[in-house]
């Protein structure tokens, strides 16, 4: 519980801070926030049943399926909306948020946005610099690609003119701190190049929430001909574990992985842009041993070659004062939030024809008076221990008391914030720093970091396609919770094949020919026969006998006793047709047996055009160059159409 004297003392900090105080009258004092009605934004008096969902901002029928399909063709960019589009949408996105009169716990949303994109800017130079601490912030020495003579500057710290970049246009994007496939990277780039236009910086918010739980790779293995998908590993293999802890567990493991996935990859006569990259992964666990850390220099590594974007633990954002007040905000409304939430989420599996309750996110639950709020909550002591499939983080439940706000897991009080609807936040974000220090970790689930996210700090935020989809679901939210039409966002994946062998010429086609053959030849053997001798003669005479007995019976008009009479003539005539078959089947075997064989070789070579065409593998293996050309298609004309293929499937 926080004393009086510290929230006085944290009210007096905010206070003076001059990125979140109120901007003064002509008077120099300050200007009151907007007044709240009864019960706050979406808020509830505790004594009084929670209020109906407002109505939505939706326009149109029920709901309406989004339909976003993974480009397959090497070289594919799928951007919706077209990247010209989404350059305007920033603009529009910030009018939107800037001008919207919404209360975040005395706070304007715009005030909101400042403070957080100040704190988190701060904290994102402070971290990036760490991962590559022999970095000078400096443009990359390399040779300029082909792309207007330059690489994408690096973003100087006082930004653009010498403006804030805390007042640019901010484009941000996110994913876990994987060695994920080169669609996903294809994100990082694009925040890279849309910012180059707009003028402002660029944010990867590294998901450190979510649970780390693979420790290999895959890798191509075999040869052209016999191809299989082998595994690397570059730790041991490891419980689940939120991302923020995981530790990287075996040293000797992890250094080796740059030098075995340089062996994997040569056979296939391809440099791997891991031997560039892994060292400073390896000097990364040298200060420290967290996997989020050493993955994030590799990558970042890599990046420098061509861009400089800012990276932002997700933890470290939720540590921030002003992200505390906008979960305290959420704290503050549970009851009505939650109303909405479940609301819009059974609205979107109606919509998608979805019948599982945990599909694409679980409701949000009740245990009587306690109700379950949108964050994981677990002690770091737990994430070492646990071994369930959650990686110790438990759910968090929250009931609404004369002073404030109880929040509990799996039955323990954990601490009650001084917190009401009508309110401000002051109190309740120390006591959200207490639940801290006290070693508890506070993280919001999907939605709610994406809705955090795009309220509160970018201008444009980048989806992939996954998270695109789920997003529908933060729209409807941010519509009806807010009564604030939902900021647009960009969703942006690419396709990328290494450049393994040439594709077999083989179809799927010709697969389904091939089986379509071999279940004819086993229904229907005399049509593959050439009869040269009487027996065979002899048995396709008989068998166009039988047909012509079964089809002469067929007559639709019988009744239920006629057709019975005729049961036993017909299972006589069916059994003489399959024993006819059965003795004309050894003169097909030959045939079969090649039918078979081609088939079996068909299939083989399909198998093999599936791995050369997996678009799933990491971006740690793909030569330097081949990643290079997507930077170069994003960049030039920033791919106005929504889906863009190279020509072929050439080694170059």
């Amino acid at each position: 519980m926080t004393s009086t004297g510290d929230c006085a003392a944290a009210a007096r900090r905010s206070a003076t801070d001059p990125e979140t105080s109120p901007p003064p009258h002509a008077n120099g004092e300050p200007s009151a926030a907007p007044p709240l009605s009864k019960g706050g934004l979406g808020g509830v008096e505790p004594d009084q049943p929670p209020a109906p969902a407002l109505p939505t901002l939706h326009k149109g029928p029920r709901g309406v399926r989004r339909r976003l399909r993974v480009p397959r063709e090497h070289g594919a960019i799928l951007a919706e909306p077209p990247l010209p589009e989404a350059l305007r949408l920033t603009d529009t996105n910030r009018r939107l948020l800037d001008e919207a009169s919404i209360n975040i716990q005395g706070r304007t949303l715009a005030k909101l946005r400042r403070w957080l994109r100040k704190n988190a800017l701060d904290a994102a130079r402070h971290y990036t610099a760490r991962l590559l601490p022999a970095d000078t912030g400096d443009p990359p020495s390399i040779p300029p690609l082909a792309r207007g003579g330059s690489v994408i500057a690096p973003l100087a710290k006082g930004g653009p003119g010498g403006v804030d970049p805390s007042d640019s246009c901010l484009i941000v994007t996110g994913h876990q701190p994987s060695l994920f496939h080169p669609g996903v990277w294809a994100k990082n780039a694009a925040v890279a190049v849309l910012s180059q236009r707009c003028g402002g910086p660029s944010l990867n918010l590294v998901i450190d929430n979510d649970l780390c739980t693979e420790s290999r790779i895959r890798v191509p293995g075999g040869t052209r001909d016999e191809p299989r998908f082998d595994t690397l590993p570059f730790d041991a293999p490891r419980r689940p574990q939120p991302w923020e802890q995981a530790r990287v567990l075996d040293a000797e493991v992890f250094a080796a992985f740059g030098e075995f996935a340089v062996e994997a990859m040569r056979p296939w006569n391809v440099h791997p842009i891991a031997a560039e990259i892994w060292p400073a992964a390896v000097e990364s666990i040298g200060r420290q041993p967290l996997l989020r850390d050493a993955l994030t220099a590799a990558r970042r590594r890599m990046e420098l070659r061509w861009f400089e974007n800012l990276e932002l633990p997700l933890s470290t954002l939720c540590n921030l004062e002003p992200a505390r007040w906008f979960v305290a905000h959420l704290l503050a409304h549970l009851p009505r939030f939650r109303q909405i939430h479940n609301a819009v989420l059974a609205d979107y599996r109606f919509t998608n024809g979805i019948r599982s309750r945990t599909h694409p996110v679980p409701d949000l639950g009740r245990d009587g008076e306690w109700l379950e709020a949108p964050f994981w909550v677990w002690r770091e002591s737990d994430a070492f221990q646990t071994v369930d499939h959650k990686g110790g983080r438990r759910r968090l439940f929250a009931k609404r008391l004369p002073q404030g706000v109880e929040l509990s897991a799996d039955g323990q009080t954990l601490c009650t914030l001084p917190l009401a609807p009508d309110g401000d936040a002051c109190c309740a974000v120390e006591a959200l720093r207490e639940l801290a220090e006290r070693g508890w970790r506070l993280r919001p689930r999907a939605l709610t970091t994406t809705l955090l996210a795009r309220l509160c700090l970018a201008d444009l935020f980048v989806h992939g396609i996954g998270g695109a989809k789920y997003d529908e679901i933060t729209d409807r939210i941010v519509e009806q919770f807010f009564q604030l039409a939902a900021p647009r966002f960009l969703t942006l994946s690419a396709t990328l094949h290494l450049p393994l062998a040439e594709r077999f010429s083989d179809t799927p086609e010709d697969a389904r020919r091939l089986r379509a053959q071999l279940r004819d030849l086993n229904h229907n053997p005399d049509r593959h026969l050439s009869p040269h001798d009487g027996e065979t003669r002899e048995l396709i005479a008989e068998k166009r006998r039988l047909i012509a007995a079964q089809q002469a019976a067929q007559q639709p008009a019988l009744s239920r006793r006629e057709r019975r009479g005729r049961r036993h003539e017909n299972r006589r005539r069916y059994l003489a047709l399959r024993d006819v078959n059965e003795r004309l089947a050894p003169r097909t075997s030959e045939l079969e047996w090649r039918l078979t064989d081609e088939l079996r070789g068909v299939t083989a070579r399909l198998e093999a055009n599936r791995l050369f065409t997996d678009r799933e593998w990491s971006y740690c293996l793909y030569p330097a160059e081949r990643l290079e050309r997507l930077i170069d298609r994003l960049h030039a004309g920033e791919q106005a159409c929504a889906c863009q293929t190279e020509p072929s499937r050439s080694r170059g």
